[in-house]
């Protein structure tokens, strides 16, 4: 399962089927956006150099989507984090809904339209896999352990950004989330994914 993948089941109301972000003035395509960057970073495809974010293409990507966010990076000249943030939710069309559609495909969520909304975002997508909730909310708990994990640490990047973090953790798991997270201050200015990693998360809390 994709970063973003998991974020979104975090993130998503089991029994209303929409999303209920704790920070509300956070854009869900852009957090989406960033999950794929993310994703990129934990696969060291995606490394930072002089704080500005660069895409190693010489494989070929493993996910449709991340073919279309690294197509995108590609066309950028050594992006800072918040430009390739914004151009990947713009140009990767309908980010969010194609992810939960992708979860909807696999059963682990219900897909139907309310039909009380004639709004594009009437869609409500329950949750009909508690396993998978519970995988995701696994890999949040494992990633305070494990900040090494970059893949871990893309997830909680997002799961504080959206303000849902302390949400699924104990409170001793959150204290490690947190001590783990604020490392990133201190690997901005790394050329490495690690610094892609702190790039990313800088640019989705300004």
């Amino acid at each position: 399962m994709l970063i973003a993948e998991r974020f979104l089941m975090l993130v998503l109301d089991p029994t209303r089927g929409t999303l209920a972000l704790a920070r509300h003035d956070e854009d869900t395509a852009s957090l989406c956006a960033a999950g794929l960057l993310l994703e990129l970073v934990a696969q060291r495809r995606l490394v930072a150099s002089h704080q500005r974010l660069v895409l190693d293409d010489s494989l070929p990507p493993n996910h449709p989507l991340l073919g279309q966010a690294g197509a995108v990076l590609g066309s950028l000249v050594r992006p800072d984090a918040a430009t390739a943030i914004a151009q990947v939710a713009r140009r990767v069309a309908h980010l969010p809904r194609t992810l939960l559609d992708s979860l909807c495909r696999r059963d682990l969520l219900h897909r139907y339209r309310d039909w009380k909304f004639w709004q594009a975002d009437s869609l409500r997508y329950p949750l009909r896999s508690r396993q998978a909730l519970n995988e995701a909310v696994h890999s949040l708990e494992a990633a305070t352990s494990a900040p090494s994990d970059l893949g871990g640490l893309g997830l909680m990047v997002l799961a504080d950004v959206a303000g849902v973090l302390a949400h699924h953790l104990d409170a001793l798991h959150y204290d490690h989330a947190s001590k783990a997270l604020l490392t990133l201050n201190y690997a901005i200015e790394e050329d490495t994914p690690r610094g892609a990693a702190a790039l990313i998360r800088s640019a989705l809390l300004m």
